[in-house]
């Protein structure tokens, strides 16, 4: 989603970089509010719901954002994304410990996350002409 952040910012909502990099700054700043929240989920809901929770959350954000039309459905999408994401990576971290008390699984992790962060847009690319 950060990939095309400014693309839908400045061709779907009409914002100036220099506003693109505000509300992106201010979202930077609420990613601490994930990991926050998913401390105080981890023992009150099980790891099912945490992750029907996170997919069903980021679905919204994702459609927020792919549809802003407005700088507060951008400003929205871009503040949910960073949350989102700072839950999803939390969670996570313990979901890999519990799964593998080595850390392999862990360790590997940043891995394939640095690998789909490069393959994401690589692959989204090829949908650019459906949204112009």
């Amino acid at each position: 989603m950060w990939a095309f952040s400014q693309r839908v910012g400045i061709n779907s909502v009409e914002l100036t970089l220099e506003r693109i990099g505000l509300i992106a700054a201010l979202a930077a700043t609420l990613m601490f509010s994930g990991p926050w929240l998913a401390n105080k989920l981890s023992g009150r809901v099980g790891r099912g719901r945490q992750i029907v929770l996170f997919v069903v959350l980021y679905g919204i954000v994702a459609m927020t954002f792919g549809f802003a039309k407005s700088e507060l459905g951008f400003s929205l999408a871009v503040f949910g994304h960073s949350i989102i994401t700072g839950f999803a990576v939390t969670f996570l971290a313990g979901f890999f410990a519990f799964l593998d008390p080595s850390g392999r699984v862990a360790a590997a992790a940043p891995a394939f996350n640095s690998l789909g962060n490069a393959a994401g847009p690589s692959v989204m690319v090829a949908f650019i002409p459906w949204f112009d």
